[in-house]
Formats: C-alpha cells, structure tokens, sequence
C-alpha cells in the first residue's frame, strides 16, 4: 500500500516545492522592484568603471539520471563605484549599477554598458534616502524578472494538482 503512494507523495512534495520557491521568488523581486521605485533621483560622478568576471558552478543530472555533471559558469557583472550627491549638498560612496540582473552571460554584454560611462563624469543616479550609499546607475527593472518565478509557480501548481487528482482518483 505504501509502495504505491509513494511516488504520488514524491510528485506533490515535488510540485509543491516548485510552487513554494516560485512564490518566494516572486515576492523577493517585488520587495526589490518596490524599494527601487522608492529611491530619490540624484547625481552621481564615476570613479571606477570595470567589468568584473565571476566563477560559479552548476550542476545537471546526467541523461542517465544516475550521476550530476559540474560545469564552470561565468558571468560578467558591471561594476561602478561612484559619488552619489544629494540634494541637501551632502556626498556618499556608492557603487553598483542597478537593482535587477547581477550578471551576464557574455563579456560583452557588460562591457557595452560599462561603455556608456566615461570616469570623471557625472550621471543621473538614483540612491535609498534613509541609506544613499544603496544607489543605482538604471531604474530599469527588466519585465523578464517578474515572469521567471511565475514559470516555477505554473509548473509546480500543474504538478500539485494533477498530483493531488491521481491521489484522490486511486
């Protein structure tokens, strides 16, 4: 009797794991975009502009399903620091560039935005006012972030269901 529950119990815990994440997910990149939108605007100069490399990796089950398989990633992240001034007259360190995407897949990518900045210069910016050294070069908030959690919650909520209904039909 247990042996046959437990690949349904498998499934729901499985779904239901996915719908959990991608609800976490979710609320975590609106808290995020919300405190962005809080920000005042100001000006910023450039003191250091580079694109940084960072080291990861990853793991895949093997198409066998018996073992994982490591890759090494890399991704490129735009890296600014810079003198946020605020309109009381008061200056800040800062750096970083914006509140979505951390990281890109190609060099290039990154360099293209590091590219449109030249140090010595100033730049629109904008900074949390109870905290200006938490600022920001771009508002732009990528829709594509909003979406990818909603793909965890659609599959683990398809999943949690049809779970649940093979339970119950058995």
């Amino acid at each position: 009797m247990i042996e046959s529950l437990l690949p349904k119990l498998f499934w729901i815990v499985f779904g239901g794991g996915f719908l959990q994440g991608g609800i976490s997910a979710e609320i975590q990149v609106i808290k995020r975009y919300r405190r962005l939108r809080g920000y005042q605007s100001g000006f910023c100069t450039i003191q250091y502009k580079a694109v940084h490399e960072i080291y990861g990796t990853m793991s895949t089950l093997s198409s066998s399903g018996t073992s994982f398989n490591t890759v090494r990633t890399t991704s490129y992240v735009p890296k600014f620091e810079y003198v946020v001034y605020t309109p009381d007259g008061k200056e800040y360190q800062a750096q970083g560039y914006s509140a979505g995407i951390s990281g890109y897949a190609f060099q290039k990518t990154a360099q293209r935005i590091i590219d449109q900045y030249t140090v010595g210069w100033v730049y629109p910016c904008w900074y949390h006012p109870s905290n200006p050294t938490e600022a920001v070069l771009t508002q732009h908030f990528s829709m594509w972030i909003f979406l990818f959690p909603i793909l965890f919650i659609g599959i683990g909520g398809i999943t949690l269901l049809i779970a649940i209904q093979n339970l119950w039909n058995n």
